[in-house]
């Protein structure tokens, strides 16, 4: 993408209060879910940013994967002896088929 197009696009993300103000809420939701982000603009200055709720689910999710990774980096760090188990091992260690992990609903557990 040119650049030209690249900075008409995001001088278009902006959008100054004073639309809301007059009314154009509605208007601005549905530029949000049909272009994506929207920067809210005061005075010159960005105040916050709209986007849809299916892009702020998933910015969590990433977040929560980046989390989780980062927790098994630390983990597989701390673990100096390297003992690792295989997937298949451990399932077979405890009797667990894939048709058993199908079967399960998807559950948040959290660990500290």
């Amino acid at each position: 993408m040119p650049a030209v197009l690249k900075a008409k696009t995001v001088l278009n993300s902006f959008v100054p209060i004073s639309r809301f103000n007059k009314g154009e809420t509605s208007k601005i939701i549905g530029e949000v879910q049909n272009e994506g982000i929207k920067f809210v603009v005061r005075n010159n200055n960005p105040e916050c940013v709209m986007l849809s709720l299916d892009s702020y689910k998933r910015l969590l999710d990433e977040i929560e994967d980046l989390e989780l990774a980062t927790i098994a980096l630390e983990r597989e760090a701390r673990n100096t002896e390297k003992k690792y188990i295989s997937h298949e091992d451990m399932m077979a260690r405890y009797g667990i088929t894939q048709t058993d992990l199908a079967a399960i609903d998807d559950s948040e557990i959290e660990f500290e």
